[in-house]
């Protein structure tokens, strides 16, 4: 069974359908950065989605699109002649398939090129294996009740096993262990969907199966628990082509963490000449288990006028809900602030404690 076609259980959270009891899935929420970047991949003849996937960077800037190769039934080729299509989360425009870039016969990817302007997001490949702990965050388009075959997010979840056994090994012309255990709830419909990195435009890998292959209510440290494949098994196989391609492929995670402490409170004196305002702010910065930043809570203040603004924030750059202002800090004391006239100009901050 993979992650495309489950028997739903009854047993499963009626409510909100995260069967592990820690993880946690919600709505994309508007103008979330790694939500533009999702693609449905169209059932043939319908507008239906039956499967996810998402636009790969590129310095061609190019609407390379991955996903898994069982959602093409084994054969991503035929489906591309097909008129195959995916349907554009952000834009909503549907794209037509313009051929293979590459497609594994080793591990469950595959990677297109599609028609259409320059997606506005678009994902990072990972050429590295994370460790036991590391907190993920999966986007879908998951197909049980409770989701309705919405773009879906999925997150409190890690990486609970750095290794495990591919139940479908056999469909693959390899016998390596590229799997990996986690706790992220995986219904049909996510399949192709990316694994990210918490905080990070960052895909660490694809969802894959279920061991045992059930869905029902699970602890967050169950030995039995939901499989993903690395993304670096894929990279691996296939250099060649994403070279060709000019993909960006990232070989280590990088170190995102600008201020030292988990939770810092930091004061802004003033914005500075250029930007004409008496506006001071503070900020709450708050990070991930991954020590990247997460999000950021600011607190605008002009003589009696208080403005709460809560920016979600990928690597190092925040945004606020409607994706108009944004916030980049750029070391423990000092930020840059992008208003909605577009002018940028820059703060310094002082440290005021902890949470």
């Amino acid at each position: 069974m993979s992650a495309c076609s489950p028997a739903i259980q009854k047993d499963a959270f009626e409510e909100t359908g995260a069967f592990f009891q820690n993880s946690i899935r919600r709505a994309s929420l508007p103008n979330e950065i790694v939500a533009n970047a999702i693609v449905g991949i169209l059932k043939q003849g319908t507008e239906r989605r039956n499967c996810t996937g998402f636009f790969v960077a590129n310095e061609e800037n190019l609407p390379l699109v991955m996903s898994a190769r069982h959602c093409f039934a084994y054969d991503a080729a035929a489906w591309c002649a097909a008129n195959g299509r995916v349907k554009d989360e952000l834009t909503k425009n549907v794209r037509a398939c313009k051929r293979v870039v590459a497609e594994s016969r080793s591990f469950d990817f595959v990677l297109f090129e599609f028609d259409g302007e320059a997606p506005t997001v678009s994902l990072e490949l990972a050429d590295f294996e994370a460790p036991k702990d590391t907190e993920l965050r999966m986007y879908g388009y998951p197909g049980d009740p409770q989701a309705s075959g919405e773009l879906m997010v999925t997150e409190n979840c890690w990486v609970r096993a750095h290794s495990t056994v591919n139940p479908y090994a056999e469909r693959f012309e390899t016998t390596e262990d590229k799997n990996f255990l986690h706790n992220c709830s995986t219904y049909g419909g996510n399949s192709g969907g990316p694994m990210v990195l918490s905080g990070s435009l960052i895909a660490l890998g694809l969802p894959n199966a279920y061991v045992p292959q059930v869905f029902r209510n699970r602890s967050s440290s169950e030995d039995a628990g939901a499989e993903g494949i690395w993304m670096s098994a894929f990279v691996a196989k296939h250099r060649a082509e994403l070279a060709q391609a000019k993909v960006v492929v990232k070989d280590k995670a990088g170190d995102l963490k600008v201020v030292p402490s988990a939770r810092a409170l930091l004061s802004g004196e003033y914005l500075g000449e250029d930007c004409l305002t008496d506006w001071k702010v503070k900020l709450q910065a708050i990070y991930n288990t991954n020590s990247y930043l997460a999000e950021v809570k600011a607190w605008w203040v002009s003589g009696d006028d208080l403005s709460v603004v809560e920016y979600e924030c990928i690597e190092g750059l925040c945004r606020d809900a409607d994706g108009d202002t944004t916030l980049k800090i750029e070391s423990p004391n000092r930020v840059t602030y992008t208003g909605v006239s577009g002018k940028t100009c820059s703060m310094n901050l002082t440290a005021q404690g902890r949470f």
